[in-house]
């Protein structure tokens, strides 16, 4: 897609204005059914995000939260003063990508039912992702580190990634 201005988006591009979508400061419930991958943001109030057949990419941003992302590769952004947001996926190879925290400001748990429990430490702000399967989620956190969570632990254990 080519701009008059010389600005150029691929159709596919997370950045093509044309796939993000954006929820108001109240509570909302929005769907992408899509199988081309989308971006949604919350952008405040306690919104419901249904993600689509693509991999798409779920922002819930302040306010508590629940995402589902569908099937596909689905990445779900979380980040300071975001809430409490429930996040569920049961395909592909999802991310969860942890804007502004770092390894040592979180804990993990993992509760009676199954779910992980992600809580910034000395702050209200819960992820819970229900039916946990290790293999479905990464974590990525703001200094780059990259790993994944023991399902019957709740141990972390980082990707070392070869140059």
């Amino acid at each position: 897609m080519n701009f008059a201005d010389g600005t150029r988006y691929a159709y596919d591009s997370e950045e093509n204005p044309l796939k993000q979508v954006h929820a108001t400061e109240y509570d909302d419930w929005m769907s992408a059914w899509s199988d081309n991958g989308v971006v949604i943001h919350g952008d405040g109030g306690n919104d419901t995000l249904n993600g689509g057949e693509g991999n798409d990419v779920l922002d819930g941003g302040v306010g508590s939260d629940y995402l589902y992302g569908g099937n596909g590769n689905d990445t779900y952004i979380f980040g300071i003063g975001y809430g409490s947001d429930i996040v569920e996926d049961n395909d592909g190879e999802n991310k969860i990508v942890l804007n502004e925290i770092t390894l040592d400001m979180i804990t993990f748990s993992i509760n009676e039912n199954g779910y992980l429990i992600i809580s910034i430490n000395d702050s209200e702000d819960v992820l819970t992702i229900k039916n946990f399967n290790s293999e479905l989620f990464a974590f990525e956190f703001a200094d780059g580190i990259i790993g994944t969570v023991n399902a019957d632990t709740a141990e972390f254990t980082q990707t070392i990634l070869e140059d």
